[in-house]
């Protein structure tokens, strides 16, 4: 990202930034400034922890930099895969049936030899526990979460949809 376009000053030395003045916390959904620079940057594979208001808040701001093209599915309704790189957005994580979790990581598996994908995935409750109890498999949950942005649904309304770009 060009350091001139952004609405936030660059690190300082000591690493952290804060925001302008004028403008609400950075954090609205204690999600660290770390932690956006790497979904931003490093494109890992993204885990949104939240409602679906607040889910779709945070994917409304990401959308402008997810690697073209973006593919979407939802694990309960309409599930494909996609059919090349880009990013993937995967609605409803913790409804993924058994079956699609083997289809989804044997195509991630494939793909990334390949490409890289971002994988952007949104939940309502927390996949964890759904790995100890036998429920989800734990290959796809280490692959998946690449990184966990738990979201506070009682800030997901103040959050301001361009504080991204």
């Amino acid at each position: 990202m060009d350091p001139s376009r952004s609405r936030w000053p660059a690190p300082t030395a000591s690493g952290t930034t804060s925001p302008p003045s004028a403008e609400p916390a950075f954090s609205p959904f204690a999600i660290s400034a770390d932690q956006w620079r790497a979904v931003l940057t490093e494109r890992p594979n993204v885990i949104l922890l939240g409602t679906h208001a607040a889910t779709d808040a945070v994917l409304k701001a990401l959308e402008p930099r997810l690697t073209r093209p973006v593919w979407r599915s939802c694990a309960r309704t309409g599930f494909a895969l996609p059919p090349g790189p880009g990013a993937f957005v995967l609605h409803q994580l913790s409804g993924l049936s058994a079956i699609r979790q083997v289809h989804l990581l044997e195509w991630l598996t494939a793909i990334e030899e390949k490409a890289h994908v971002q994988v952007v995935s949104t939940t309502a409750s927390p996949i964890f526990p759904l790995v100890e109890r036998g429920a989800f498999l734990p290959d796809l949950y280490f692959r998946l979460n690449g990184l966990t942005l738990d979201l506070d649904p009682a800030t997901a309304s103040r959050w301001p949809a361009g504080a991204l770009s």
